[in-house]
Order: C-alpha cells, then sequence, then structure tokens
C-alpha cells in the first residue's frame, strides 16, 4: 500500500513539473498560435493589459526564426505567415516580386527610382516594413484617398528625408496615396512643368495628381488632356501602375507587385511596346494629339 501511494506520489509531480514545462513554453516561450489573431481580430494594435496579441507574432525565448523573434530568418519575409500567398489566417494576401516592391536579393543595397534625392536601403532590412508599421506606430491616414484606417502606413517611411517634402507633409489629414509615395519617389508626383532635380539634374516628368485623371471629353471614355491649361489633371499612380499581373486567388493591391508585367503596368503590358499602353483608353486619344 505505501509502495503504491509512493509511486502515485511520483506520477503526481512529475506530471505537475510536466504541466509547468509544456504551460511555461506554450504560454510563456513559444507562440500563442492563431487564438489570439481569430479571436481579437488584428494583432497589430489595441495592446491593452487584458489582451495577448504580442505572442501571436513573438516566441519570447523559443521563436522558430532569427528576425525580432518572429517565425522567419528574413525582415523580407516576417510576414508571409499570415499574409503570403499560403498565409493562415488573415484573408489578406499581399504578394511582393522584382516587377514591383520585392526583391531576391538579402545583401547590398536598394536604390528608389526617380527619387529626388539619393536614397538607399540596406536590403537585410527590407521588406513590408519598410512602408508599414506592424505596430500602428507613427502611422498615417491618408484622408485625401478616402481611406478611414491607417493600414499601418508609417508617416515617415524615408528616414533619409528631411521633412515636410515638396509634394507631401506627415502631418496633414488630407494627404493622397501618390503624395505618400513621394517619400521615395520624389520626381513622380506633380505637374508636368514642375521641374525635378534628379541626380543633380534637371528632369520634368508626366503629369501626377492627387486626384488622378476623370473620362471628361467625348469620346466618351477618354480623359482630357490639355497640357497647355495649367492645371494638373494628371492621373493618380495608381491608375496607370496598376499592378494587375498578380496571380488569380491573390488579394493584390497597388504598389505590392507587377506579376508577369513589368512596372506594376496593367496586364500585357511589354515595358518596350508602350504606344498601346499610352494611346488605349481611357489615356491619349490618337485623333486628338498634336
Amino acid at each position: 500500500m505505501k509502495r503504491a501511494a509512493h509511486w502515485l506520489l511520483l506520477w503526481l509531480v512529475f506530471g505537475m513539473f510536466f504541466t509547468i514545462v509544456h504551460v511555461h513554453s506554450a504560454v510563456a516561450g513559444g507562440y500563442t498560435g492563431d487564438s489570439t489573431i481569430t479571436a481579437g481580430g488584428v494583432p497589430h494594435s489595441g495592446f491593452v493589459t487584458g489582451s495577448n496579441k504580442c505572442k501571436s507574432c513573438h516566441g519570447v525565448h523559443e521563436a522558430s526564426g532569427t528576425f525580432r523573434l518572429l517565425r522567419s530568418d528574413e525582415a523580407s519575409t516576417a510576414c508571409e505567415y499570415c499574409h503570403g500567398q499560403a498565409g493562415i489566417v488573415s484573408s489578406k494576401r499581399v504578394w511582393l516580386d522584382e516587377a514591383g516592391h520585392g526583391t531576391t536579393q538579402t545583401a547590398g543595397f536598394l536604390q528608389a527610382p526617380d527619387d529626388t534625392t539619393i536614397t538607399t536601403f540596406p536590403l537585410f532590412r527590407w521588406g513590408c516594413m519598410r512602408c508599414h508599421s506592424v505596430h500602428d506606430s507613427e502611422t498615417i491616414i491618408l484622408a485625401g484617398e478616402g481611406y478611414s484606417s491607417s493600414k499601418l502606413l508609417r508617416k515617415r517611411p524615408n528616414p533619409y528625408k528631411v521633412y515636410p517634402l515638396t509634394f507631401y507633409d506627415p502631418e496633414e489629414t488630407s494627404e493622397s496615396v501618390s503624395q505618400w509615395c513621394s517619400n521615395c519617389h520624389g520626381a513622380n508626383f506633380g505637374s508636368h512643368t514642375t521641374t525635378k532635380t534628379v541626380v543633380g539634374e534637371a528632369r520634368w516628368g508626366h503629369d501626377v495628381s492627387a486626384v488622378g485623371y476623370k473620362d471628361e471629353t467625348a469620346p466618351i471614355g477618354w480623359v482630357d488632356v490639355d497640357p497647355g491649361d495649367g492645371v494638373n489633371n494628371g492621373p493618380k499612380c495608381s491608375q496607370c501602375h496598376t499592378a494587375s499581373g498578380a496571380p488569380a486567388g491573390i488579394s493584390q493591391e497597388f504598389p505590392h507587385a507587377g506579376g508577369a508585367t513589368e512596372s506594376m503596368l496593367k496586364a500585357g503590358t511589354v515595358k518596350t511596346k508602350l504606344d498601346n499602353f499610352c494611346t488605349g483608353a481611357p489615356c491619349h486619344y490618337t485623333p486628338s494629339l498634336p
């Protein structure tokens, strides 16, 4: 009887030890799994006393990746656990590629094209978090675009710039996405008569506006192109760079990828054969050209 009680006591002690170790590993050391995300909604904000959202993404002592206690070893893939093509939980699938803002390189530097200030980013830190603040910290709501939430967009995504910029002020509440893009592509916004300096030389570009073009002239379905009226009626960035070449089933939006199409242009566009793109509806109606 005493021997049985002795073994029972040993099993109870072992069971308690295993439970403590298991709970410590699952709750204190690793991740909480997906329950926090599905039950509590988006885990990127709303960190309060009673929440446990941090551990949806971070493993305190037993992280499976080397990048900031996440499930990834690199910044470029840190968000794929939820938002990749095979991501779990989130209905938002984001796809990055070479035609958009993705990169297969992990070393060296990436230079932003068409910038009025030479800006280079170290590739080992390149990824979603260059544009987005995953904790919704210091973000901006682009009300000029009609947004009612920040979409986790950083207020000052370019640490190499002195704010406010020529076409973007992080403290304004009426900025648009196209203005926000000028954080890194400073020469790609404004009127075609506006002089920009790129690599020390004066340059001019296609009209790009905050509100975008509208169908205003005959024939119906074509835009009003009047370069002499002094009004910037140019398109928004997304009206030319539609990023429509992403794979089927991906919740793809500008400006993440371009798929088989270069420079995030509409599907089927070839960068060396742009006449069809420029003179196709709803842009430049050939009979109206001078």
